[in-house]
């Protein structure tokens, strides 16, 4: 990832008072990453995550994998200014609507 996107990550956890441990860990479980979509909206970025996970899930231990998680979610925040699972739940939202009521 981008040095300096890894940079201005790791201030807004330090806005956020996050331990410089975590703040460790994350960049850590981030910096590896290929660049975030550079797509308004939050639907690229789902993707986005959702693709880092995928990878992730099949390569690091419960733990170190439940770390990279989490630091995607602080990632997604800081980018979007929205929680994931907000996010997630207004896509679903947004994608089970009726047809009908769509028309109108």
């Amino acid at each position: 990832m981008n040095s300096t996107i890894i940079c201005n990550f790791k201030v807004f956890l330090q806005e956020q008072n996050y331990s410089e441990g975590t703040i460790a860990g994350y960049v850590r479980a981030v910096k590896d990453l290929k660049d975030p979509p550079e797509e308004d909206g939050t639907s690229a970025m789902i993707d986005y995550i959702d693709d880092v996970l995928s990878v992730k899930s099949e390569s690091l231990s419960k733990s170190s994998f439940a770390n990279a998680r989490t630091a995607l979610n602080r990632l997604f925040l800081w980018i979007t200014g929205t929680e994931l699972k907000a996010a997630r739940k207004q896509e679903s939202i947004l994608n089970d609507e009726d047809p009908l009521i769509l028309q109108y």
